[in-house]
């Protein structure tokens, strides 16, 4: 992932995205302030964006109050992967 981002070259669909491309099995969890310093977005940005994310289950709130990958790339990836059978 590119560490110069120039954010205000992004649509929304964009920035989700990007948000999403963070995740990483080295990195599987994150708080707002982190992805929001790896992205460069406003802060008020990120928050609305993972919210978003969170309602379509891209993303869930852990525990700890961290953000991870949600339960809907999995189901994306057992339907693609049923496609390949």
């Amino acid at each position: 992932m590119s560490k110069n981002i120039e954010t205000n070259k992004y649509t929304a669909v964009e920035k989700c995205l990007l948000i999403l491309s963070w995740f990483s099995k080295d990195c599987p969890s994150m708080s707002l302030n982190e992805i929001t310093e790896k992205t460069k977005f406003n802060i008020t940005t990120t928050y609305r964006i993972l919210q978003t994310l969170i309602k379509f289950g891209y993303i869930a709130r852990t525990h700890d109050r961290k953000y991870c990958i949600g339960t809907k790339p999995v189901y994306l990836n057992a339907i693609a992967n049923a496609g390949k059978e």
